[in-house]
């Protein structure tokens, strides 16, 4: 059986990939890390150590896209590919990395988790998530079912991982990875300047880039089945 380790995103929970393994082709044991403690990057990447086998295929989505790339760029050679989505490898713009959040944006968001307003951080977070959708009401709807105020982690939980997406240059990483690997976005995106595949693909010409044009934030509501089909024709390339 082949298997799949899943880093989840920020705030997210596994309900968010409920069933995701069975678009899957063949049999895939699926296990979810969420970034639902108060940890470092560290401490991810000890309990990623637990669940990987030479045999895993390990996707990351956004937050924790980039904990997917640092395993891989430290512990690469234990297992068989990486996937990430809709990650940014800066998530906050800097000067010499404009395609990100602008920090006022960062600071809202920021703003939100301090003061602990869990109603008003899942309806903007939601918004951020879907805004720009094609199927945006498809993609609402879903995220009624899955992303509530009783899923949400603690405040200091929220704060250290907001933290380390705040903190995060992952650049360097895309070179030292060797394994295979393929990098998703949505097309859409409004956390991920439209231009971001192209700026990724310059950082490591071996890696496969995929963009789903209609998609935004969300990789498994609306657009479960495309994303599926690209991790698909991705894993049918492996050896």
């Amino acid at each position: 059986m082949q298997h799949l380790v899943i880093v989840n995103g920020w705030s997210a929970n596994s309900t968010f990939w409920d069933e995701f393994g069975l678009g899957l082709v063949g049999a895939f044991q699926v296990d979810i890390l969420d970034l639902d403690q108060d940890k470092t990057l560290e401490d991810y990447l000890t309990e990623l150590d637990q669940l990987i086998t030479s045999e895993t295929v390990l996707l990351g989505w956004s937050l924790g896209g980039s904990l997917a790339l640092e395993y891989a760029a430290t512990r690469g050679a234990k297992f068989k590919a990486l996937i990430t989505t809709q990650t940014n490898p800066c998530f906050v713009a800097r000067d010499d990395w404009p395609d990100a959040v602008n920090i006022e944006d960062f600071y809202s968001l920021s703003g939100l988790v301090e003061s602990y307003d869990r109603t008003g951080l899942v309806r903007r977070f939601s918004r951020l998530m879907i805004t720009g959708s094609e199927r945006y009401k498809i993609d609402r709807s879903y995220l009624k079912q899955v992303y509530r105020l009783d899923g949400l982690p603690k405040r200091s939980c929220l704060e250290s991982c907001l933290n380390m997406l705040h903190d995060l240059d992952m650049r360097q990483r895309y070179s030292e990875i060797c394994i295979p690997s393929l990098h998703v976005f949505g097309g859409k995106d409004q956390l991920l300047p439209a231009n971001l595949s192209s700026d990724i693909a310059q950082l490591n010409l071996a890696h496969q880039v995929s963009v789903i044009p209609e998609m935004a934030h969300l990789p498994v509501g609306a657009f479960r089945s495309e994303f599926q089909t690209a991790i698909n024709n991705f894993v049918a390339t492996l050896t």
